[in-house]
């Protein structure tokens, strides 16, 4: 992606809006791309007055909805970033789609009127993050600084490579902790067959030793400081492995590939992104398949 390319933030207006432009502006500035705060007029957010015309209460809503964005834009002002707004009228996922056809990355806070799970199914962020196909950023945390501890749960998949790219781009100072969460082929078939515990054990060392080998190779592909990697292996369920780990390492950013779904996939949204997503006690970095930060 060329690097002019814009960081697109949605802003809602919320309480959590300004959190999520100030991320969004820290993570611009990492990548030395310009700045773009976006707000989605929909036509159900025009408060209906008695008596008024719809077109002078439109205008009045359009007003003070640049006024806002504006406040925004200066609130997070840089002196090495440059920062437009843009007011679009129309249904809030499509044109936040439409417009981050063209932007390097998506940026979308999580606080609203509800918690990202209670608004998980159908929302607006949701429906962003499935559909895009550019690198999404969630912000789940009040913003303290560039990204310091990023966690990047590895599958061994085509995509690790290109989230690992993008985990060093977003973060360029950060540690960086390699997860693999990982489960004996055939555990349970070599319990029920009568395998002896010492002989399990055995199989999940193997499995750990050869996930952190994997792990090392992988750190090998990024240039820099090697002393910035981390690789660590956990046995367990993917989604509770690295909300776990995310936890006890006090991450800051989670950057995780999407592979593409079929549409029963999506529908169910039980994905181990989607679950991530819901549980996560930090920002989380949304990386389709195919696209690149």
């Amino acid at each position: 992606m060329n690097a002019a390319a814009a960081v697109l933030c949605a802003i809602d207006f919320s309480d959590w809006a300004l959190e999520a432009a100030l991320r969004a502006a820290l993570v611009a500035e990492a990548l030395g791309a310009p700045l773009e705060l976006v707000h989605v007029l929909e036509r159900e957010a025009i408060p209906a007055r008695r008596g008024a015309r719809i077109a002078t209460v439109a205008a009045h809503a359009e007003g003070e909805c640049l006024l806002e964005l504006d406040r925004i834009a200066a609130a997070i002002a840089r002196p090495r970033l440059s920062v437009s707004t843009a007011l679009v009228k129309g249904s809030a996922v499509a044109a936040i789609l439409d417009a981050a056809a063209k932007a390097r990355l998506v940026v979308l806070g999580s606080r609203g009127q509800a918690s990202w799970r209670e608004s998980l199914v159908g929302s607006t962020a949701d429906r962003v993050i499935e559909a895009a196909q550019r690198p999404v950023l969630v912000v789940r945390r009040s913003r303290n600084g560039p990204y310091s501890r990023v966690l990047l749960p590895v599958d061994f998949s085509a995509i690790s490579e290109s989230s690992l790219a993008a985990a060093l781009r977003a973060a360029p100072q950060a540690k960086v902790l390699l997860l693999h969460a990982y489960n004996v082929e055939f555990e349970r078939m070599l319990w029920r067959s009568g395998v002896d515990h010492d002989r399990v054990n055995d199989y999940r060392v193997l499995a750990r030793t050869e996930a952190v080998a994997r792990l090392r190779t992988l750190a090998g592909t990024a240039s820099g400081d090697m002393a910035r990697f981390e690789q660590v292996a956990k046995r367990g369920h993917p989604h509770r492995v690295i909300v776990d780990t995310a936890s006890d390492r006090a991450i800051d950013l989670i950057v995780m590939g999407k592979q593409r779904r079929s549409l029963v996939e999506r529908l169910m949204l039980d994905s181990v992104v989607s679950q991530v997503l819901a549980d996560a006690p930090c920002d989380v970095l949304v990386l389709p398949a195919g696209s690149s930060l």
